[in-house]
């Protein structure tokens, strides 16, 4: 199976840009997708991001400890 990832990249500026237009093609994007039999996930931005900055603190972390403890 194939598999696909969507990055939904709006970032929220409430009651200016709620991300409607993006949400819309994103749904879109899904639901042409899996009709063509790809195994699809979604994700946004600010999650990714802090995702992202989450591991990145780890590696900062482990590679730290091992440098300088040991």
């Amino acid at each position: 199976m194939k598999n696909a990832l969507i990055i939904n990249a709006h970032q929220l500026w409430p009651s200016f840009a709620e991300g409607k237009l993006n949400q819309s093609f994103v749904s879109l994007a899904e639901k042409r997708l899996t009709a063509l039999g790809y195994e699809v996930k979604t994700t946004t931005i600010e999650l990714l991001m802090k995702r992202l900055k989450s591991i990145s603190g780890q590696i900062w972390y482990y590679w730290y400890k091992r440098r300088f403890t040991g």
